[in-house]
């Protein structure tokens, strides 16, 4: 059996930062393991709206993959996608994962792309800040807004607490995208 929980490896959380290069861990919970023997989790990232598998710059799934040794039957590995360029307009990523014997027999599939524990979300953002509203000039109004419309996020599939200001403040920090990301 086995259970997951993606995050966003910036935020912690199941928010993207707003950026085309992200990182995302996808903690794995497996049941059922012998304990010492050897297994491989497979982990690629899907795109919710359309379906199939996020390609590489090759044209390649976009995959990782984590072999480790159980040290009871029931073990939780994570599974990291480092740096993988998700274009703007991919709104939600959902993580498949598979799990073998060492020898490479699939023991356990978790595919689910309407799974919220298996999914990222890049938010839909509204405000009304502006350099008009908050009195900031350029890049400070501009800070203003995006950190205004990250608390005030709407089709997120969380509520609005300190996890998400944390992920507006981490947002703050970075480099921004284009305008249309939002």
């Amino acid at each position: 059996e086995v259970g997951t929980k993606a995050t966003d490896g910036y935020t912690g959380t199941s928010v993207m930062l707003c950026s085309d290069m992200v990182t995302i861990n996808d903690e794995v919970s497996c049941k059922g393991l012998k304990s010492g023997a050897d297994y491989k989790i497979i982990g690629t990232l899907m795109d919710k709206a359309t379906g199939p598998a996020l390609l590489d710059a090759e044209g390649k799934p976009v995959t990782s993959e984590k072999t480790f040794t159980a040290q009871s039957a029931e073990s939780v590995i994570t599974v990291k996608f480092e740096n993988v360029y998700i274009p703007y307009e991919v709104r939600d990523i959902v993580v498949f994962e598979k799990l073998y014997t060492d020898d490479d027999v699939l023991l356990a599939v978790h595919e689910d792309l309407e799974d919220l524990d298996q999914t990222v979300t890049r938010a839909v953002l509204e405000t009304n800040a502006s350099e008009e509203t908050t009195g900031k000039a350029d890049l400070e109004a501009y800070r203003a807004a995006y950190l205004e419309a990250l608390i005030h996020a709407n089709s997120l599939p969380i509520t609005v607490d300190d996890s998400v200001e944390r992920a507006a403040r981490l947002e703050i920090e970075t480099p921004k995208p284009p305008l249309d990301c939002l």
